[in-house]
C-alpha cells in the first residue's frame, strides 16, 4: 500500500506492514517506485489491485514456490 503523511508518501508492505526506508514527495512517485524495485520490493497488479511486497516477504514467497 502507499501511505501518505504531511505531503510525503511511502510504500508499506501489504503482507507484513514493513515500511520502505524513505519517504518521498508526491512529485517523486516514479523515484519512489524505482528505489523500491532496486531495493528488492515487488510491485505488481493482482486482480486489478496493486500489491507492494517488501524484500523479506518476497523472498519468503519465492522460497515457497520452489
Amino acid at each position: 500500500m502507499i501511505e501518505r503523511h504531511s505531503g510525503r508518501q511511502q510504500l508499506v508492505c501489504d503482507t507484513c506492514d514493513h515500511p520502505q526506508r524513505s519517504t518521498y514527495a508526491a512529485s517523486d512517485f516514479d523515484i519512489m517506485l524505482e528505489d523500491a524495485k532496486r531495493d528488492g520490493w515487488i510491485i505488481a497488479s493482482v486482480k486489478g489491485e496493486w500489491q507492494h511486497t517488501c524484500p523479506d516477504c518476497s523472498g519468503k514467497q519465492q522460497r515457497r514456490l520452489l
